[in-house]
């Protein structure tokens, strides 16, 4: 199975049903983070233009940027996180209905997001799964490593 390419799947979310609305979590990821590196099915991804090179998250909203211009597809993203899914499940959702489902984990100053590669040849309306882990070794998943900035 091919997949489209890595920095391409931050324009691409799919459409679900509606995700939970609990909050567990989200406070330890507010603030400015820089990206430090970006692993897509185990490989590292080099910079790219317009790849992502940070992410703002203030009022349960997440914006990413290159360089500093916002990614338009991926402003002001909600951010739902679901208890019903686990502690470390989060959406990224853009126009209350395209979720891209996610895993996340902040361990002090250190911001790892996992989120489902999309291929190809995806149906549409297929929805993608949420990452096991966030290791990405042999499997469909782009692993961002993000620090928070100080202000």
């Amino acid at each position: 199975m091919r997949y489209a390419g890595a920095i391409a799947i931050l324009g691409l979310c799919v459409p679900s049903a509606g995700a939970g609305d609990g909050k567990a979590g989200l406070d330890g990821l507010q603030g400015r983070w820089r990206v430090t590196s970006i692993v897509a099915g185990g490989q590292a991804v080099g910079p790219a233009k317009g790849a992502p090179t940070s992410l703002v998250i203030k009022d349960r909203k997440a914006t990413f940027f290159a360089d500093a211009e916002a990614i338009m597809a991926f402003k002001d993203l909600a951010l739902p996180a679901d208890q019903a899914k686990g502690p470390k499940a989060i959406d990224l959702i853009r126009d209350e209905r395209s979720v891209l489902p996610c895993l996340c984990d902040v361990s002090g100053d250190e911001f790892k997001l996992a989120m489902p590669m999309i291929p190809e040849d995806r149906k549409p309306g297929e929805l993608l799964p949420r990452p096991d882990s966030l290791d990405s070794k042999d499997k469909p998943v782009m692993v961002f490593t993000m620090k928070r900035l100080k202000d």
